[in-house]
């Protein structure tokens, strides 16, 4: 069995800001990690693998410094790993990049002969929050799908997943080939093994470029000129909180000062 793990390092989002100009995240100088439904999906791979025995690969879109995720993660674990990278690439939405994705999956099929039996991807990033990707996928490799998923099971030749929803969970089932969301949990990604990583850092990253999958995937459909959504206005929200202090002996006191304090500031 072959299970393919699609990650993002993401920026840490205490630190962002947004160009003005592009409406796109400011990047550089901020400190990136893997994004945290990502890490959940990574691990339920590695326990899927435990478990039931599979081969795991991890692949990234971004920029060099995300090979930092994939060395992570196949020190971890994971078999394999790709980074997806390339200048044409940069600035696609969820819909470029899923139609990237794809074409990088089924250049894995054809070229290093890696036919995924399952997809896992986080349900969102903390830098997008659209919960967009994984299905856009999934549509688009003609994969059954099921989002926002705490457990996976492997049930003969079906996978029951197990839903989160807003009042209760569902136990679903779908067929191989599959793709699930995992939706991010306390559940903590396994410590990376250091020999491992020394490893694969002396062997290197393999890179997918569009050189290599152009032949896949359709030119005028990814970067900022082919992404369907257009951004016309982001901005980072400033707060200026007031904080009142009521140190008031009596509760009828308190309540005085309050409603005083709400009534002065135009709340009431």
């Amino acid at each position: 069995m072959n299970i393919l793990v699609c990650a993002k390092m993401v920026p840490n989002t205490t630190q962002m800001t947004i160009d003005p100009v592009t409406n796109r995240l400011v990047r550089h100088g901020i400190n990136s990690l893997l994004n945290p439904a990502d890490a959940c999906a990574l691990e339920k791979a590695l326990k899927l693998k435990d478990t039931y025995g599979a081969n795991v690969t991890i692949i990234t879109m971004g920029n060099e410094d995300a090979k930092k995720i994939i060395l992570d993660g196949m020190a971890a674990g994971a078999d394999d790993g790709f980074l997806i990278t390339d200048s044409l690439f940069g600035g696609s939405d969820t819909y470029s990049t899923a139609h990237i994705l794809a074409s990088a999956v089924k250049y894995l099929k054809e070229k290093e002969n890696k036919e995924f039996d399952i997809i896992l991807c986080g349900t969102k990033t903390i830098d997008g929050e659209t919960a967009q990707t994984g299905p856009e996928l999934a549509e688009q490799l003609g994969y059954s799908q099921v989002t926002w998923v705490t457990e996976i099971l492997l049930v003969g030749k079906k996978i029951w997943a197990k839903q989160e929803t807003e009042d209760y969970f569902n136990w679903l089932e779908l067929d191989f080939p599959g793709l699930l969301t995992i939706v991010k949990s306390d559940e903590k990604l396994r410590i990376p093994n250091l020999k491992r990583k020394k490893e694969f850092e002396s062997i290197g990253v393999k890179v997918l470029n569009l050189e290599k999958l152009k032949e896949l995937l359709n030119v005028e459909e990814i970067g900022l000129k082919g992404s369907p959504t257009k951004v016309l206005h982001s901005y980072t929200p400033s707060s200026a909180r007031k904080n009142h202090i009521i140190t008031c002996d009596t509760c009828e006191e308190k309540v005085f000062s309050l409603v005083k304090c709400l009534k002065e500031e135009g709340v009431i």
